[in-house]
């Protein structure tokens, strides 16, 4: 008779929650530079300018401004704030120091963020709110503040406009680890590129974006062709691609986006979306501003 072989089998497992909805840090607290310039002109033009200087300066980049009896209507362009009532509180109160400083009174403020010649929203502010000078309760600010999602076309009609050069080109460069896992001839085959990152402005609504791509340093060339399969292959080849050229084309994406009407949003796209894929689309977005 065989012996009876017991296996006892014990699993110890740990389980870790975290709760993000509290602040994981705290903001670093807003701090302007605002200057105004010392000149007896006080016409519109001269304040205007003066406003897009401060803001400009602050990175909430002014893209149109109009003044009309004690309202001021602008709309800006940030990326470096996610979030759009704390950016357009940070543009109100600019916009309130430079009006003061010009003896320009205001009982109301509208700011408007634009993304690629689309009006993302529109926040209206009572200007003494907006005054550093005065201890205005935050909860007074949210009760009179009014949210609005944008109107495709109301930033159009302002009466400050600065110029816009197109096409307006970006571009930078920086290393790039390329990299695949799970090849069935080995497990990991890795390089290192430079890229360039670029984006191409045509105008407000047709962006052209790329990576391309400069192999320093790879593996790849280790590999040689996988076992044969009836199944696609999708990713399997993808060592087979990267091998090929030290010079290549990773993402080149033509997208033109617009507003069909309020709340709702809309882009077409046409090229090389990833690497290995090509094609084109479009997708249409109904977003309220809540």
């Amino acid at each position: 008779m065989l012996p009876i072989l017991k296996v006892i089998l014990l699993i110890l497992a740990f389980t870790i929650g975290a709760t993000f909805n509290g602040k994981l840090r705290s903001k670093p607290k807003f701090k302007p530079t605002i200057k105004t310039r010392e000149n007896d002109d006080k016409s519109e033009m001269v304040f205007y300018e003066d406003l897009l200087h401060n803001l400009n300066n602050n990175n909430l980049l002014l893209q149109t401004a109009s003044l009309s009896k004690e309202k001021l209507d602008i709309s800006i362009s940030t990326s470096q704030h996610r979030n759009a009532i704390r950016s357009s509180s940070y543009a109100g109160s600019i916009a309130s120091k430079v009006s003061r400083d010009h003896n320009i009174n205001l009982s109301q403020i509208n700011i408007s963020h634009i993304n690629a010649g689309v009006e993302l929203n529109n926040i209206t502010y009572i200007a003494n709110h907006l005054d550093s000078s005065k201890d205005t309760p935050i909860e007074i600010i949210e009760r009179y503040t009014k949210l609005d999602s944008g109107n495709k076309n109301s930033y159009k009609n302002h009466e400050f406009q600065p110029s816009v050069k197109f096409p307006a080109v970006f571009s930078s460069f920086s290393p790039s680890l390329v990299s695949n896992i799970g090849n069935p001839e080995k497990f990991y085959f890795w390089g290192l590129d430079l890229q360039n990152t670029a984006e191409i402005q045509f105008n407000r609504s047709l962006l052209l974006s790329s990576e391309i791509n400069y192999s320093l340093y790879n593996n790849f060339k280790d590999t040689i062709s996988g076992p044969a399969s009836k199944m696609e292959h999708v990713r399997t080849d993808k060592v087979q691609y990267l091998k090929n050229a030290n010079l290549y084309i990773k993402r080149l994406q033509l997208d033109y986006i617009w507003s069909p009407r309020k709340d709702l949003y809309a882009k077409v796209s046409g090229g090389i979306f990833e690497s290995m894929f090509g094609g084109f689309g479009g997708q249409v977005l109904y977003k309220t501003f809540q």
